[in-house]
């Protein structure tokens, strides 16, 4: 099963500036993204200033491709946690209290 992504800007004015606002949504199949894709380009006054449909073809959701897949394998592949690729740029998480 694929998945999509659907995203788009839309042209809008914040603090009396112009500017672009990113706006996404999943879809399930290439019918319902291509069909969302459509109104937004078509049916929308022009406020959408440009739209794209990505696929996703690696995702960290094990929903988005089958229900049965064993969750404690799927994200023990050899990956480094998000705490250890922050040590890599010299970063530490500390959740401690700072004490004086």
């Amino acid at each position: 099963m694929s998945m999509y992504i659907v995203s788009w800007q839309v042209k809008q004015t914040v603090d009396n500036k112009p500017t672009l606002v990113d706006h996404w949504q999943v879809s399930e199949d290439w019918e319902h993204a291509s069909d969302m894709y459509n109104v937004l380009m078509h049916e929308n006054d022009g406020d959408v200033y440009c739209a794209a449909i990505a696929q996703i073809v690696v995702g960290t959701e094990p929903h988005w491709y089958e229900d049965n897949i064993d969750e404690d394998t799927f994200y023990d592949e050899g990956q480094p946690t998000w705490e250890q690729e922050w040590e890599d740029f010299g970063e530490v998480y500390n959740d401690e209290p700072n004490s004086i």
